[in-house]
């Protein structure tokens, strides 16, 4: 049985994937627009400037919500999911030289 209003928790601005279970740090500046993005995240530990973050995202959807952050957010976990931000960084500056 699919969960609809499960799924939809996963969707980050429609663009979808293979769900995975990521881990971030969020600086407190960029914690209102995480949360209106994946409203199951869990705060799972803080400090001044940030927040440490679990959720379980569709990864295409996380990757370009988190290159949207800018220096904002930082994956910690998984590596696969840090390799796929790096390539798409990696990408937009070879289109800017």
């Amino acid at each position: 049985n699919i969960d609809i209003g499960e799924m939809r928790k996963k969707l980050q601005k429609m663009y979808a994937g293979n769900v995975c279970k990521v881990k971030f740090s969020c600086s407190k500046k960029a914690v209102e627009p995480m949360s209106d993005c994946f409203p199951d995240a869990k705060i799972i530990g803080r400090d001044d400037s940030s927040v440490l973050v679990e959720a379980e995202v569709f990864d295409v959807g996380f990757v370009k919500w988190v290159v949207s952050q800018l220096d904002a957010v930082e994956v910690l976990e998984p590596q696969n999911i840090r390799q796929m931000i790096k390539e798409k960084i990696a990408a937009l500056y070879k289109k800017y030289q």
